[in-house]
C-alpha cells in the first residue's frame, strides 16, 4: 500500500470495526489472494467481533501485495457500502477480477500449455491444504523470487505443482506473461545446458538471429533477458532440481517455482525464499480415492485389503499410485501386493505408471547415492530404527561415537535430502524415517542383527550398565529389550526384564504400558517353560499394579510391591531375594504381605489411567485388543487393554464426551458429547469422518447398528435421534420422550431401537416404519436399556433394579433387585451374562439363566460409569468417576460370599491374635494368618471389635455388646442398652467402656457383666471413649463437639475441657506423660495437662478436617493427620512445626510412633512409613481402598489392617539376614 492508503486505512479502522462482521468479506478476500488459511485461523481467534476485524485490518497493513483495493471489493461485495465510501480516495484504479469469457479461458489455456506446463494425470486427488499453501506463496512473489515446494520421494510434488498452476485467476493476475515449465532431475551440465538452450528458444518470441547459448554463464546471462525483456509478470517453473550449483544459473530475477527433494537448493541465492513442505502421506479417504480410480471400483466397494494396503503405504502417492496401476492390470493380486509391502520389499513393486524411476526402491535410491560415503554408511546404520520411531539426537550421538554437532549436520543432510525427518519436542531434537525410507534401508542390509548388536554394545559402552546415568534419554526404555531381541541376545533381554534396577528406570522413564509390550514382545520369542512361565508372572506383576505404577511412579517401590505378591509368585521371590540384599547393606526398610491368600487370582488385569478426570464410558473392540474410552476431559482415547499403552488420543470434541464404542467392523469409533455432536472417528486414518449436529443438547448416549447401517442417539433435549451411518444425515427424529433420553440401543436385527428416560419410560421403535412400537412403563427414572440376544426380551435398569419386559407387548415378566442403584448395562455376546455397573463402586456380572449375580467387582473408588464384555466373555471393561478404567477376569462364582470387614482389633500380648467381623454377620478370630475359630451369626454386623482382658469385646451395628470368650468364641455375656450403633469402645482391668451413635456412654463390669453407670450428656454420636486412672474417670468426645470426663462410677460430669461446633473426631490419653490432646472437624487440635486439666496448646494449621492425632512415648512430639493429606509432627513444648509427611492421595485416618520415637506409621488409601523427619521410607499399597485403621507392634515391625475389599493384611517388615 502507499502512503495514502495506509493512512486511509488507520485512520477509519474504528469506523470499520464498529460497523463490519468480519465473517461477510473473510471468503472474498480468500479468493482473492488477499488472506490465506492461516490468516483466517488468527481472525477467528479473536474473541470479540471488533478484534477480529482489527486483527484483519493489521494483517492487510502488513501484506507485501497491495490489497487495499481487493478489501475495497469486499465491502462492496458485501453491501458495506458506507464503509466502501470511506476507503475511496484512496483508490486509483479498483480491480475486480470478475469469471472470464471464453476468451479469457482459452487464453490461460495457451499460457499453460504454451509454457510447457504437463498436464495432469489420469489419476490424482486435490490435495486443497498444500496448494493454498502454494497459490499463497506464489502470490506473495514481488518481481523475484523462489517458492521451494520440498518433500521426499513419490510424495506428489510435481502433481502439487501442476495443480496449484490451474489457477485462472492466479495466473491472470499475478502471471500474466507466461508460465515456463523445465524439468531438470539429477543431470551433468552438458545435460543441463542442453534444458537451457532450449528454454531460450521457447522463450524468444522475435526469433532473433542470436546463437544459442555456448555456456551456462551465457545461457543465464540470455535467460535473464529474455524474461526481462519479451515476458515480465511470469513465472519460472524448476521441477526436480537436485544441486543448488544448478539453481545458481537460474538466478536470473524472475520468479520462481521449484520442486525438489533437496530443502536448501536454493539457500545460497540472494532473494525471497518461501519455502512450502510437502506431506509425505495423504489422508485415508485420499488415499482410497487414488486407488479407487485406478482400479475402477467405488470407494465402500473396495476390498479390506485396500485400507491394508494404504496403511503399508504409509499414504505414499507414488507408492498407492505403482500400486494402483499394478491392480489395474492385475485386479486379483491384492493379496500378493500386500504382502511384498508387509516384507518391505520396495524393490517388488515396480512402477506402471509414467514416472522416471521403475520402483520404489529406485527412486529412493537417487536421493541416497547423490549422498557423501561417509553419510551412506551413518544412513545405512540407521536401519534399526524403527520406522516412524522418534530417534533422540543423543541416541545417535551414542550410536554413531560423534558429538552433538556432528550428528546434527549429518542429520540435516539427510533432512535436505528428504530421507530423514525432524520434530522438536520441550526443545529437544528427534529424528524418524518414513516407512518407505525404512524399507529400503533393510532390503539393502545384510546383516542387520550385526547393526542392532552395534548399538546395544554402543549403549552398554557408554552407560557402563549403570542406568542410573542415564538423564532423559527414553529411547534406551522404548527400545533396548528390542535391539537385544533382533542382536540375537535373548538371555541378555530376560535378566534385564528381570532386574528391579532396571524396571524401575523404565517405571520412572516412560511409566508401565511400554514394559508389559516388552513383556509380551520377549515372551513370543521365550525358549523354555520355566523362561515363559517367570515372564507371564511378571507380566501380570505389572498388569495388576498398572493404576498404582501409572500414577504414582516417582514414589512406587518396585521391590515393595513385588512382596505383597503371593510367596508362591516368581516376582515374589525375585523381590525377596533383592530385598534381603538391600538391607544387609543399607538402612532401607521392606514389608511382605506374610499372609497373602494364595488361592486368590487377581480378578483385575489392568488398570488404565489415561485420562486427566472422570471416565464416562469405554468399551472393547469387537476383534482387536483395543478399547475405546471417553472422559469428562473431552477427548477419547484408544488403548491397548493387554498393556494399557496408548495408541490413539482424538480431541475434536469441546467439552465432556459422554459415550464411545467401536463399529463392529472396529473400522470407526463414535462418540457423543456434551457439546451436542456425534462425532464418528476412522480408526486407520486417526481423524475425524463425520461429525453429526442436531441435538439441541447434551447428547448422552449413541450406538451402532450392527450392519453399520444406521446411528441411534440420545439427548437430553428429549428425543432419540437415527442418522444414516455411511452419511451422516438425519433420518429420522423420534420426540415422543417427555424428559431426558438416557440410553439406547439397537436390536440384533438392526430394524428395532429401544431407547429409556427420565419419563419413567422405555420405548421400542420401528426404524423403517418410522413408529414407535411398545412403551413400558417403570415407576422411575431408567438409566440404561438393551435387547436380549433373541430380541425377545428388553432389559431396562431403574434404580437397584434390571426390569425384564417382552419385546412383543411390553409386559414386565421379571424385576431382579441388585445391591445398588445401576448406572449402565452389557450384555455378553453369548447372550448369557449381563454386566452392571453400580454407583456403590462396584460392578457385577449377572447370570440370565438364574437372573442372580454371580460375581462382584470392587476395586474402583468411585461410582462406575460403564461396563462392556470382550467378544470372547473372558473379560469385562469398567470405568469410573475416579478416572479409571479395569479389565477384569471373568470367571464363574469367582466372587467369596463371606468378607471381612474392617472391624478388628489386635492383641501382641501373649501371643498374635486378631479379632474382626465379617459381612455375614460372624465373628472370626485368628492366631496370626492362622483361623482358630468362626463364631455362628449374629443379628447384626459387627461395628467393634476389642480385645478385653480375658475376654473380646464386639459391638454391634444394632447397639448390641457381646462379651466372647477366647477359646471357642462362645457367648459370655449379652449387654442390650444403646438404641444404635456401637461407635467405639476401651477396657482397663474388668472395666468396659462403651460409645454410641445414640449419644450415651456405658460402663460395664466384665467379671460379672453388670452395667455400671450410663452417661447421657452428649448431644451427638460418641466418636471416642476411654478410662483415665485406672478406671476411675472416663473421656468421651463426640460429633457435638464436645469432650468430657467423667465418674465411671456415678456418670456425673468431672469437666467439659472443649465446646465448640464443630465435631470432635478423636483424641490420644497419655497418663504417663500427663497428655490430653483432642483434634477437631476445624481443623485444629488442643493438648491439656490431665493433671490440673490446663489447656498448654492450640494449633490451627490444617486446611481440613483432623481426624487422628498422637504423641510420641517421650512426650515431646505430637503428630496430626488430616483429610487434607498431610500428617505433621509438632513440638509439643513450643508449638513449632518440625516437619511434614507428604503426600498422602486421601484423608489421613490413623498413624502411630515407633516406642523408639524415630519413626511413624500413617494411614489414608494405603500405609506409609516415614521418620521423624518427614521423609517417605517406605509405602505399603493394598488391593482395594479407604483403610480406616490400623493396629501394629509398638516397634512398627508388624502391623495389620483390612481394607473394603476384605482382604486382611499382615505386614512384617524384613529383618537382616
Amino acid at each position: 500500500m502507499n502512503e495514502n492508503q495506509r493512512h486511509i486505512l488507520i485512520s477509519n479502522r474504528k469506523n470499520i470495526s464498529q460497523d463490519l462482521m468480519v465473517e461477510d468479506v473473510l471468503s472474498y478476500l480468500q479468493s482473492k489472494f488477499a488472506i490465506n488459511i492461516d490468516d483466517v485461523d488468527v481472525i477467528k481467534l479473536q474473541l470479540t467481533s471488533r478484534e477480529k476485524v482489527e486483527k484483519l485490518i493489521s494483517i492487510l497493513l502488513l501484506k507485501q501485495s497491495n490489497y487495499f483495493g481487493v478489501f475495497y471489493s469486499a465491502l462492496k461485495y458485501a453491501e458495506y457500502d458506507h464503509l466502501a465510501e470511506l476507503l475511496v480516495n484512496g483508490l486509483t484504479s479498483v480491480i475486480d477480477h470478475h469469471d472470464g469469457g471464453d476468451e479469457e479461458l482459452a487464453s490461460y489455456d495457451v499460457i499453460l500449455k504454451n509454457g510447457g506446463v504437463p498436464s495432469l494425470p489420469q489419476v490424482f486427488v486435490k490435495r486443497n491444504d498444500c496448494i493454498q499453501k502454494v497459490n499463497n506463496a506464489l502470490c506473495n512473489l514481488k518481481s523475484e523470487g523462489w517458492v521451494v515446494l520440498h518433500g521426499m520421494a513419490g510424495c506428489g510434488k510435481t502433481v502439487l505443482a501442476i495443480s496449484a498452476l490451474n489457477n485462472e485467476r492466479m495466473i491472470h493476475s499475478c502471471f500474466p506473461g507466461g508460465v515456463f515449465w523445465i524439468n531438470l532431475g539429477q543431470i551433468n551440465e552438458t545435460r543441463l545446458l542442453m534444458k537451457m538452450q532450449n528454454l531460450c528458444l521457447l522463450l524468444d518470441l522475435v526469433h532473433s538471429n542470436q546463437r544459442v547459448p555456448q555456456n551456462l554463464e551465457e545461457a543465464r546471462d540470455r535467460l535473464r533477458i529474455l524474461f526481462s525483456h519479451q515476458h515480465p509478470r511470469s513465472l519460472l517453473v524448476i521441477d526436480d532440481l537436485w544441486s543448488s550449483s544448478h539453481a545458481k544459473y537460474f538466478n536470473i530475477h524472475v520468479r520462481t517455482l521449484v520442486t525438489t527433494r533437496y530443502s536448501a537448493v536454493a539457500d545460497q541465492l540472494l532473494e525471497d525464499i518461501y519455502k512450502v513442505p510437502v506431506m509425505e502421506q495423504l489422508h485415508l479417504g485420499q488415499s482410497r480415492q487414488i486407488l479407487s480410480q485406478w482400479v475402477n471400483i467405488s470407494i465402500p466397494d473396495l476390498p479390506k485389503e485396500a485400507d491394508l494396503i494404504i496403511e503399508e503405504c504409509k499414504g505414499s502417492p507414488l507408492a498407492l499410485s505403482m500400486i494402483g496401476a499394478l491392480l489395474k492390470i492385475h485386479k486379483n493380486r491384492w493379496n500378493y501386493y500386500l504382502t511384498q509391502l508387509r516384507e518391505q520389499k520396495t524393490s517388488k513393486v515396480r512402477s506402471k505408471v509414467a514416472y522416471e524411476y521403475p520402483s520404489l526402491y529406485d527412486a529412493i535410491a537417487v536421493s541416497f547415492n547423490d549422498l557423501e560415503e561417509v553419510i551412506k554408511k551413518h544412513y545405512e546404520s540407521m536401519v534399526v530404527f524403527e520406522e516412524n520411531s522418534l530417534i533422540p539426537s543423543k541416541t545417535l550421538e551414542i550410536y554413531w561415537e560423534l558429538d552433538e554437532v556432528e550428528t546434527e549436520d549429518i542429520m540435516h543432510e539427510l533432512i535436505e535430502h528428504s530421507l530423514a525427518t525432524k520434530t522438536m519436542l520441550n526443545g529437544d531434537n528427534f529424528y524418524s524415517l518414513h516407512g518407505l525410507n525404512s524399507g529400503f534401508l533393510k532390503e539393502r542390509a545384510k546383516d542387520l542383527h550385526l547393526y542392532h548388536s552395534t548399538i546395544v554394545n554402543k549403549y552398554e559402552s557408554f552407560f557402563q550398565n549403570d542406568f542410573l546415568l542415564i538423564k532423559e534419554d527414553k529411547y534406551i526404555c522404548w527400545y533396548f529389550v528390542y535391539h537385544l531381541i533382533h542382536a540375537g541376545n535373548y538371555r541378555k533381554a530376560v535378566e534385564l526384564l528381570q532386574d528391579f534396577s532396571w524396571l524401575t528406570f523404565n517405571i520412572l522413564k516412560v511409566g508401565p504400558a511400554h514394559l508389559i509390550q516388552d513383556y509380551y514382545f520377549v515372551l513370543k520369542e521365550a525358549q523354555s517353560e520355566e523362561d515363559k512361565k517367570n515372564l507371564t508372572d511378571m507380566v501380570r506383576f505389572f498388569s495388576v499394579q498398572s493404576d498404582i505404577l501409572s500414577v504414582f511412579q516417582l514414589e512406587i517401590d518396585l521391590i515393595q510391591l513385588a512382596l505383597c505378591r503371593p510367596t508362591s509368585e516368581f516376582v515374589y521371590n525375585l523381590a525377596k531375594t533383592s530385598a534381603q540384599k538391600i538391607i544387609n547393606s543399607s538402612d532401607r526398610i521392606f514389608y511382605e504381605w506374610i499372609n497373602h491368600p494364595q488361592d486368590i487370582t487377581d480378578t483385575v488385569l489392568l488398570t488404565s489411567k489415561l485420562h486427566g478426570d472422570a471416565v464416562n464410558y469405554c468399551s472393547l473392540s469387537h476383534n482387536t485388543t483395543l478399547a475405546v474410552s471417553c472422559s469428562r476431559d473431552g477427548m477419547v482415547k484408544v488403548w491397548d487393554y493387554l498393556t494399557g499403552a496408548e495408541k490413539i488420543s482424538f480431541s475434536g470434541h469441546d467439552n465432556d464426551v459422554k459415550w464411545c464404542e467401536f463399529s463392529f467392523d472396529d473400522e470407526n469409533i463414535i462418540s457423543c458429547s456434551t457439546d451436542k455432536t456425534i462425532k464418528v472417528w476412522n480408526m486407520r486414518s486417526s481423524e475425524e469422518e463425520i461429525c453429526l449436529r442436531g441435538h439441541t443438547d447434551e447428547v448422552l448416549c449413541c450406538r451402532y447398528s450392527k450392519n453399520k447401517k444406521w446411528i441411534a442417539s440420545t439427548s437430553m433435549d428429549k428425543s432419540l435421534k437415527i442418522w444414516e451411518g455411511i452419511s451422516g444425515k438425519l433420518y429420522i427424529s423420534f420426540n415422543d420422550h417427555t424428559d431426558v433420553v438416557n440410553c439406547c440401543s439397537f436390536s440384533n436385527c438392526s430394524n428395532l431401537v429401544v431407547s429409556c428416560s427420565n419419563d419413567c419410560t422405555t420405548r421400542v421403535w420401528n426404524i423403517k416404519e418410522k413408529n414407535m412400537t411398545l412403551v413400558c412403563s417403570s415407576g422411575d427414572f431408567c438409566t440404561s436399556c438393551i435387547f436380549s440376544l433373541d430380541d425377545q426380551f428388553i432389559f431396562t435398569s431403574c434404580q437397584r433394579f434390571v426390569l425384564k419386559c417382552s419385546s412383543k407387548d411390553g409386559d414386565l415378566l421379571e424385576k431382579i433387585e441388585t445391591a445398588s442403584d445401576i448406572l449402565s448395562m452389557a450384555l455378553s455376546y453369548n447372550g448369557k451374562h449381563m454386566g452392571l455397573s453400580h454407583q456403590n463402586m462396584c460392578a457385577s456380572v449377572m447370570d440370565l439363566s438364574k437372573s442372580e449375580v454371580f460375581n462382584n467387582y470392587y476395586g474402583h473408588s468411585s461410582w462406575v460409569n460403564s461396563i462392556n464384555f470382550s467378544r470372547d466373555g473372558s473379560r469385562i471393561i469398567t470405568a469410573s468417576a475416579d478416572g479409571a478404567c479395569k479389565v477384569w477376569s471373568v470367571k464363574d462364582n469367582m466372587d467369596v460370599e463371606e468378607k471381612l470387614i474392617p472391624v478388628f482389633d489386635v492383641s501382641f500380648e501373649s501371643g498374635f491374635y486378631i479379632v474382626v467381623g465379617t459381612n455375614q454377620k460372624r465373628i472370626k478370630l485368628f492366631s496370626k494368618e492362622v483361623l482358630l475359630h468362626s463364631s455362628l451369626p449374629f443379628l447384626s454386623e459387627a461395628s467393634v471389635c476389642k480385645f478385653a482382658n480375658k475376654y473380646i469385646a464386639i459391638g454391634f451395628q444394632n447397639g448390641d455388646i457381646k462379651i466372647l470368650n477366647w477359646e471357642d468364641l462362645s457367648e459370655k455375656f449379652d449387654f442390650r442398652l444403646h438404641s444404635l450403633k456401637v461407635s467405639c469402645m476401651s477396657s482397663s482391668n474388668d472395666k468396659l467402656v462403651v460409645g454410641s451413635e445414640d449419644h450415651c456412654c456405658s460402663v460395664w463390669n466384665l467379671e460379672n457383666g453388670c452395667l455400671v453407670t450410663q452417661f447421657k450428656g452428649h448431644e451427638n454420636f460418641v466418636t471416642k471413649c476411654a478410662f483415665l486412672n485406672e478406671s476411675a474417670r472416663v473421656v468421651s468426645s463426640s460429633f457435638d463437639g464436645k469432650l468430657k470426663i467423667w465418674c465411671s462410677q456415678t456418670g456425673s460430669v468431672f469437666s467439659t475441657l472443649h465446646e465448640d461446633k464443630d465435631a470432635v473426631m478423636s483424641f490420644f490419653v497419655s497418663e504417663e506423660k500427663n497428655l490430653l490432646c483432642l483434634c477437631s472437624a476445624n481443623g485444629s487440635f488442643k493438648v491439656w495437662s490431665i493433671s490440673d486439666c490446663v489447656l498448654k496448646l492450640t494449633i490451627n494449621d490444617h486446611k481440613d478436617v483432623i481426624r487422628c492425632i498422637e504423641c510420641s512415648n517421650d512426650g515431646t512430639m505430637i503428630a496430626s493427620g488430616s483429610d487434607d493429606g498431610s500428617v505433621k509432627i509438632w513440638n509439643i513444648s513450643t508449638g513449632k512445626l518440625c516437619c511434614e509427611c507428604t503426600p498422602h492421595d486421601s484423608w489421613v485416618t490413623d498413624l502411630k510412633f515407633c516406642n523408639h520415637n524415630d519413626l511413624i506409621m500413617t494411614v489414608s488409601n494405603n500405609l506409609k512409613l516415614f521418620n521423624v523427619k518427614g521423609v517417605k521410607l517406605q509405602t505399603l499399597n493394598v488391593k482395594g481402598n479407604f483403610l480406616q485403621y490400623f493396629k501394629a507392634t509398638p516397634d512398627l515391625c508388624c502391623c495389620v489392617t483390612i481394607d473394603n475389599l476384605g482382604f486382611l493384611y499382615i505386614m512384617q517388615r524384613l529383618e537382616k539376614s
